[in-house]
């Protein structure tokens, strides 16, 4: 069970919450879903060699949902920090 976050954010220029507790913390699921993402490659090129056309639509649909689930992921834990400080800056310097 993971709690979910509770940041009581009152004013819309309150930014407070993001110094709270609870932040996500870096897991081994986005990696178990690129793995699962490379797995359905090889099970497609497989697929493809052996000319079993049938079943590479589901793989495809497998491939491309856990590679796109597994970048988010990773997105959201590793790069979320680098894209906040980046609209930080870009605010700042767009204002008067």
């Amino acid at each position: 069970f993971v709690r979910t976050p509770k940041y009581r954010v009152e004013k819309t220029d309150d930014e407070s919450w993001k110094r709270k507790k609870y932040k996500r913390k870096h897991g081994w699921l986005p990696l178990l879903e690129l793995s699962f993402a490379i797995y359905f490659v090889f099970a497609i090129a497989y697929a493809i060699r052996m000319h079993m056309w049938g079943p590479i639509a589901f793989l495809l649909l497998f491939c491309f949902g856990y590679g796109y689930m597994g970048i988010l992921s990773l997105l959201q834990t590793v790069g979320g920090r680098r894209l906040d400080s980046f609209w930080r800056r870009s605010s700042a310097a767009a204002r008067p």
